[in-house]
C-alpha cells in the first residue's frame, strides 16, 4: 500500500497540485484524502 500512497504523492507532484519542496499535509489529512 505504502507504493500506492508513494505513486499518488508523486502524481500529485508532477500534475503542480504539490509543488517540488513544499511540505506535505499531516498523515490525518492524508489519510483522508486517500481514497
Amino acid at each position: 500500500m505504502y507504493r500506492q500512497i508513494a505513486a499518488h504523492i508523486e502524481a500529485r507532484i508532477r500534475s503542480g497540485d504539490l509543488p517540488q519542496g513544499s511540505r506535505l499535509r499531516g498523515e490525518r489529512d492524508l489519510a483522508i484524502e486517500w481514497p
